[in-house]
């Protein structure tokens, strides 16, 4: 029973962390973000079912944590966490925009499945937040230190 219980609080903290935004816990998990984002795509165009918004953002996790591996060591990383913010704030507000226009024109409705994909999606949009917020501002002080010096 000891085993399983550790198991379990391995899990949770690890999520835990990930939810965070945590850089090296995110970095760790971008392949699979990848990887999920890109067959949840898949699976919910090939079906007509929601999933796009959850897999645009697994998607732009995994990419932005894979392209800033190196934000302790490199300087100027600050600048493109900055960059993804702003692309991906700015496409959450886009795909908002748009889906509630379509519910208010009747074109589109709304259902469990679109709520639970704006759900996933802005946890994950929160995710992402949270770690360019942090990498940005480590990055931001190395950068300092180092013009400084």
């Amino acid at each position: 029973m000891g085993g399983l219980t550790s198991i379990l609080r391995q899990i949770f903290d690890g999520t835990r962390s990930l939810l965070r935004g945590e850089p090296d816990v995110v970095i760790r998990w971008a392949g699979l973000f990848l990887i999920v984002g890109m067959l949840t795509w898949y699976v919910s165009s090939r079906f007509h079912s929601p999933g796009a918004i959850s897999a645009v953002f697994a998607i732009g996790l995994g990419a932005i944590g894979g392209s800033l591996m190196k934000w302790q060591t490199e300087r100027g990383l600050w600048m493109l966490a900055g960059f993804f913010l702003l692309i991906d704030c700015g496409l959450y507000g886009v795909m908002t925009f748009c889906n509630v226009r379509d519910m208010l024109r009747g074109v589109a409705r709304g259902g469990v499945g679109l709520v639970l994909d704006f759900s996933v999606g802005t946890s994950l949009l929160s995710t992402t937040v949270r770690f360019l917020w942090r990498v940005a501002r480590y990055n931001w002080t190395l950068s300092r230190e180092s013009s400084d010096a």
